[in-house]
């Protein structure tokens, strides 16, 4: 470069106080180096990111007998496995056969109504995302086995996730061994997903309501992230 200065130093050929010996010149030094203007790559294009799915049967699971109820304040620690109803086994996610419903199965080592105390209610979420919004559903076991259940959004307020319930939906239990808590959840809720569509590892939880007046919750048990959900019929 010779054209320009930086106040009391003038560009000129050869050394300057500008730019020492000057600005190199790429492209003929890359066809000195590699006999190419342009520089070349080997490196393979980065892979889109795949996720294991599933469009029917058990999306993840979990060991019986390690849910743990240790609410603070309780005089003893609690020892895992006390509260089967509450002991998370696994989670499966199902398309209505007219395509309008997510049908939600969470399994339980033994399902029963019993709360433990001092909680007022047991719940039973399953949480996941699609099109950057968190969804959940909840199904909640109080006292004289009321059975309800919604779906809505987990939030973050004052530094805390919260289950913003926004729709009431149907829920049922199955009691026994091997017992199940299933919610219904309208498509309509959670974004409408198409056929095609995927829920990325969904995870469920146990909770049990400490107070009322919607009270804290104190988390029993969790299924690790397994398989992704694949919107399809046929199951």
């Amino acid at each position: 470069m010779i054209v320009g200065d930086n106040q009391p130093y003038p560009a000129k050929p050869g050394y300057d106080n500008n730019t020492g010996w000057g600005s190199p010149d790429v492209s003929h030094l890359m066809q000195l180096l590699t006999g190419r203007v342009t520089p070349v790559s080997n490196a393979k294009p980065a892979a889109l990111a795949t996720f294991s799915t599933s469009s029917c049967g058990t999306l993840a699971t979990d060991p019986v007998g390690d849910d743990n109820y240790d609410p603070e304040g309780q005089a003893a620690v609690a020892q895992p496995g006390q509260n089967p109803q509450l002991d998370l086994t696994g989670v499966a996610m199902q398309l209505s056969p007219d395509g309008q419903t997510l049908r939600i199965i969470v399994s339980v080592a033994n399902m029963t109504t019993t709360i433990p105390t001092p909680g007022v209610e047991n719940d039973y979420n399953v949480v996941w995302a699609y099109n950057g919004t968190t969804y959940f559903a909840q199904l909640a076991v109080e006292p004289g086995g009321v059975v309800n259940a919604y779906d809505g959004q987990l939030v973050r307020a004052s530094l805390e996730n919260r289950y913003q319930q926004l729709d009431v939906v149907n829920g049922s239990i199955a009691t026994g061994p091997n017992g199940t808590a299933e919610i219904d959840v309208p498509l309509a809720d959670i974004g409408n997903p198409p056929l095609g569509a995927i829920l990325p590892f969904p995870t469920s939880q146990s909770y049990v309501r400490l107070g009322v007046l919607a009270g804290s919750l104190q988390p029993v048990d969790a299924t690790n992230a397994g398989l992704s959900y694949l919107f399809a019929g046929g199951c």
